[in-house]
């Protein structure tokens, strides 16, 4: 009996030294703010840029160091086509690439419905592709290209999420990344490849539908 109560015991410690690793994944819709621009193929004064509404995808792992506390760490992807800019609409689109490290305090006092927030950092390869023609006093100037830049990020979320058993459980998020400004180089027409764009501090809500797994 003694063998029987020590093996239950160890089994039980196990699945809780299981349960404390998790994968969490969130799909949802991606809001950039308007952004000022520094730079559009030189320096420029009073121009904005208009994003519209895009797609955010996520995913996680983590360890629960104590029941509300756990670390993690996170990727994923924010894609937002180009609205217009300062009023032209142009063929353009932004992808954000987060990795960051995060702090997440969890509430377990309502029985299967867990209340949680969160705090990351870390960096953003934003990526700007365009493909556009300008006509100008000088002519038209079509312009194109790929580029990416590593720059500073952070973020904010909490949501709420309902647990079905002790393995899984399903729920929202809402977050907040602030990105630090990023710049590009694109091309014209004829392979110049010294042409620069330059935004402002990129701000981005995100609202999403989250799995979590315990394993």
């Amino acid at each position: 009996m003694m063998l029987m109560g020590l093996a239950g015991c160890v089994a039980l410690q196990a699945q809780n030294a299981e349960s404390k690793w998790y994968f969490r994944g969130d799909l949802g819709a991606s809001l950039a703010m308007e952004t000022d621009v520094k730079q559009f193929l030189g320096p420029v004064s009073g121009a904005e840029v208009d994003f519209d509404p895009g797609l955010r995808l996520g995913v996680a792992g983590g360890y629960r160091i104590t029941p509300w506390l756990a670390v993690e760490l996170e990727s994923g992807a924010l894609f937002n086509s180009v609205n217009e800019l300062s009023g032209e609409s142009i063929d353009a689109s932004l992808m954000q690439l987060p990795f960051m490290g995060n702090l997440v305090v969890q509430c377990n006092n309502f029985d299967r419905l867990v209340p949680f927030i969160g705090l990351g950092a870390g960096g953003v390869s934003s990526i700007l592709d365009i493909d556009e023609r300008f006509a100008g006093s000088g002519g038209t100037l079509y312009i194109e290209g790929t580029d990416a830049d590593l720059v500073f990020g952070y973020h904010a979320f909490a949501g709420l999420r309902y647990e079905f058993n002790d393995r899984m459980g399903v729920g929202l998020i809402y977050r907040f990344m602030g990105t630090q400004g990023a710049s590009w180089e694109v091309e014209d027409a004829f392979g110049a490849d010294d042409l620069e764009i330059e935004l402002d501090d990129v701000f981005t809500h995100s609202v999403s539908v989250v799995f979590q797994l315990h394993f």
